[in-house]
């Protein structure tokens, strides 16, 4: 019963204001829902999210899944409209971590600036480096909130360019004629004496790093690490052009074994960390090119070459045909979605008619849609935290700017609801919804709320928390032991330890010990690549990611109702004077 128009690649439905666009995606054809300023994110609809609800444009994934309608629809960049919204969530919690003195051997050990004060500004002062700035607050917790200051990181150690550094030049000899040389102090550095691997690398020439990638090995775990450490942090000891250089030379170099595992490593990098390649028009995509180009001319190369012909099959199918669909991020499939708990005229329902669980089922569902998408090139050379790095970074600080938003909402409805009776309402309301977040394992907006109860401007409301049942208190007490930073999160690490997905980690934890192992540790040993700093790397990432996947296991079943996201959007955002001015007038001074 929903009347669409098709215009210029989009599709309208005039009586709502609502207009769907496609935007092209790794994991399938995406589509959005744009109203006045909000916008409704979807996963794919061939996976028949929306369909039998009529809050949903009942039948509208029928209507556009068939291929004539899809090809229909104009491609999209996928950053055009991600980061032109600013209406629903909020903030990332980090600790303020001073430049160490010396390199540390643990990301974990982190210090977390706790000191109490009443009053805390943001000073508009000349650009210094980047840093998180942790503001707190006379309560059990500080709040907390990010500010990106400064434009450049001025440490010695550390002054290196993403992406590139001396070691990233062209060569002419082959890897394996590095890798043929014999292991001494001037190419390598072990962690152990002797090593217990070939894998136990403390620092490398990069020529001798990229030769482990190529050894004849079965694909061992030890192997299998060291090749994700490799293709996850390998940006910032040497760009994505050089280091496909270094692959074709030693595919021209090597011996028949050797050209195989070239292609192999090829292959993965292709359908793993296939994100270098998704722009056509680049100069890595061109190089390639150029290699099978090279190759397809020697037919020889192709005779009783499993590995090679399996690569130029990925070759064909992802950069040939466009399809940057990775086979191991398949679309997920999930089942039938959970009903809806909505109030019965939801078109004039306000923020306070919703269920607290629907409204905690939409927030952690948008949550997930952004963290899914942040890759790890996103984290690196603390991209988020500097202003002339953030084109490499739309995700995460997408995530931190939906957490800041929904924590100034947060903040902004409880004191700016004057009556007592109601004000209490509207923070068990909350206290609900973070109770309903972390049964989701949305531990991102969780704390969210968590770091609003404790701005300064809701903490001092004596008279409102006094109006609190037991039981709430007990609850919102049970939040803030477990969410508590004392010991660099101690108690969120455990929980997390044995946590299966769904859920969507707090990413404040992970961006503290990307500073640390940032800051604590240089990015050159000598003239050798640190690559034990890229090992501490990768396991922060990896423990952040990890919950990133593919299958109903990895998502939450839940259904999107756009009237929902509306009214989570609509909610007023104050500034941090009128929040406290507007404090003062619920409940005065003593």
């Amino acid at each position: 019963g929903v009347t669409m128009k098709l215009s210029g690649g989009s599709l309208k439905f005039p009586q709502n204001g609502v207009t769907l666009k496609r935007r092209s995606r790794l994991s399938g054809d995406e589509y959005e829902f744009f109203s006045a300023r909000n916008r409704l994110n979807t996963t794919d609809l061939k996976q028949k999210r929306l369909s039998a609800d009529p809050d949903c444009f009942n039948g509208l994934s029928d209507l556009i899944t068939t291929s004539e309608k899809k090809k229909m629809l104009e491609e999209q960049s996928n950053t055009q409209f991600r980061l032109l919204d600013r209406s629903y969530l909020p903030l990332l919690i980090s600790g303020h971590i001073s430049p160490p003195d010396t390199e540390r051997t643990s990301p974990h050990d982190i210090t977390i600036d706790d000191s109490s004060s009443t009053k805390t500004k943001r000073k508009a002062e000349s650009p210094s480096p980047p840093h998180v700035i942790v503001r707190s607050f006379k309560s059990d917790r500080p709040e907390i909130k990010v500010h990106i200051l400064g434009s450049e990181d001025t440490s010695d150690q550390n002054k290196i360019t993403p992406e590139i550094t001396k070691s990233d030049q062209s060569s002419e000899s082959s890897v394996w004629d590095d890798f043929r040389k014999p292991d001494v102090p001037s190419n390598i550095l072990f962690m152990h004496e002797p090593p217990t691997s070939i894998f136990d690398i403390k620092a490398a020439s990069i020529d001798k790093i990229i030769s482990r990638l190529l050894i004849p090995l079965d694909d061992t775990d030890e192997y299998q690490v060291f090749l994700n450490t490799i293709f996850v942090t390998f940006r910032s000891f040497i760009s994505p052009d050089t280091l496909l250089n270094k692959f074709t030379q030693a595919y021209e170099h090597g011996n028949l074994e050797e050209k195989e595992r070239v292609c192999k490593v090829l292959t993965y990098w292709l359908t793993t960390y296939d994100y270098d390649f998704l722009k056509k028009k680049n100069q890595l995509v061109i190089l390639l090119k150029n290699f099978v180009r090279s190759i397809q001319n020697r037919a020889t190369d192709l005779d009783d070459s499993p590995n090679l012909n399996y690569f130029l099959s990925v070759f064909e199918e992802k950069i040939t045909k466009g399809s940057y669909k990775s086979i191991y991020r398949l679309s997920n499939q999930s089942g039938d979605s959970l009903s809806s708990r909505l109030p019965k005229h939801i078109e004039s329902a306000t923020f306070m008619d919703l269920d607290e669980e629907e409204i905690a089922r939409h927030i952690s569902l948008t949550d997930q849609m952004i963290y899914s998408d942040i890759e790890p090139y996103e984290l690196q050379n603390q991209a988020w935290n500097k202003p002339q790095l953030k084109d490499r970074s739309p995700n995460i600080s997408e995530l931190i700017l939906k957490f800041n938003e929904f924590s100034d909402a947060t903040v902004s409805l409880i004191v700016s609801t004057p009556k007592l009776k109601d004000r209490i309402r509207v923070v068990k309301k909350f206290i609900k919804i973070a109770a309903d977040l972390r049964k989701m394992r949305n531990f991102n907006s969780l704390m969210a709320i968590l770091s609003a109860l404790s701005n300064s401007a809701v903490n001092r409301l004596k008279s409102t928390f006094l109006g609190l049942k037991k039981k709430y208190h007990k609850t919102l007490s049970d939040l803030r032991e477990e969410m508590r930073s004392e010991n660099s999160y101690k108690n969120l690490r455990e929980i997390l330890e044995s946590t299966p997905p769904p859920c969507v980690p707090f990413p404040g934890m992970y961006l503290s010990d990307l500073i640390f192992v940032e800051e604590g540790n240089a990015n050159m040993n000598g003239e050798l690549i640190n690559f034990r700093k890229r090992k501490l790397e990768y396991e922060v990432l990896q423990k952040f990611l990890r919950f990133q996947g593919i299958g109903a296991d990895y998502n939450y079943n839940f259904r999107l109702v756009p009237h929902v996201i509306q009214i989570i959007s609509s909610l007023k955002q104050l500034s941090e004077k009128e929040q406290y001015d507007m404090s003062l007038e619920c409940e005065s001074r003593p």
